[in-house]
């Protein structure tokens, strides 16, 4: 069912034995995921230990039940401590009143009218990369998207949140 939270059976690729499909996710984690939310629809089970089980959820109603809606509802688990190593004591590797107090820091940030002001410098940036990708790569031949996105990424933080530009850093 389409936005209606998670199934009681929820479907999963195949996979290896208690670990299921996570293994593939690991090694190439967008085209994994992104064909297991083709094949298998908007909540899917990719394996895991005993209770400790991992979901993918890309249907945008189901993704507020867990991250907004009924987010008391839902632990992160076990696991995530596994990458507080690279993501510290975050937003998304928090948790209860942590989570909480840091969300309430955050979201003036994230204000609609607070992001509109942000529309046109991220509009430019957008702009000038498509026409640098339109001059210097070439139909056909390979190119990193993932470093152009973080790069675009970086780009527009430096200028909306510090006033910066650090082209050519």
């Amino acid at each position: 069912m389409e936005g209606q939270g998670i199934p009681a059976e929820v479907p999963a690729p195949p996979g290896y034995p208690l670990l299921g499909a996570l293994p593939k996710v690991l090694k190439d984690p967008l085209a994994v995921l992104c064909q297991t939310a083709r094949d298998y629809g908007d909540v899917v089970c990719l394996g895991g230990v005993g209770a400790q089980k991992f979901y993918l959820v890309t249907h945008p109603d189901d993704i507020e039940r867990v991250w907004k809606t009924h987010h008391r509802n839902y632990v992160r688990g076990s696991n995530f401590e596994l990458l507080r190593p690279l993501g510290g004591h975050g937003l998304f590797l928090s948790e209860g009143d942590a989570w909480r107090t840091q969300r309430r820091l955050l979201q003036p940030a994230f204000h609609v009218t607070r992001l509109m002001g942000m529309v046109e410098t991220i509009n430019a940036s957008i702009a000038a990369m498509v026409d640098r990708w339109q001059r210097q790569i070439r139909p056909g031949e390979p190119f990193d998207v993932e470093h152009e996105m973080m790069d675009l990424m970086i780009e527009v933080a430096a200028k909306t949140l510090f006033g910066t530009n650090l082209a050519g850093h």
